[in-house]
């Protein structure tokens, strides 16, 4: 079943892989531009390592609307719930 803490920590996980993000702490406030920096190109491999790890396509129009981790949270617990595994595991 997903959480909140375990998305939480996959996304986390994802923002790592995707941008240079070290010695930042994440949570689910962190702003993606404001906080981290952030432009259209790391979005946009944030989306397909989202992608990859979940399962699934995120809409473009979803995630223009992402500006914070949380936003990607609770979007993957929102639309996503269904989704069971990442990449073959349980979340």
């Amino acid at each position: 079943m997903l959480t909140e803490d375990k998305v939480l920590k996959k996304v986390i996980a994802a923002i790592h892989d995707a941008m240079i993000v070290d010695g930042v702490d994440i949570d689910m406030e962190t702003h993606f531009q404001h906080d981290l920096g952030t432009d259209s190109v790391d979005i946009v491999t944030l989306l397909m390592t989202l992608e990859e790890q979940f399962g699934d396509n995120v809409a473009e129009s979803d995630a223009m609307g992402f500006e914070t981790v949380g936003d990607v949270v609770n979007y993957i617990l929102q639309y996503k719930s269904s989704a069971v595994e990442i990449s073959g595991a349980e979340v």
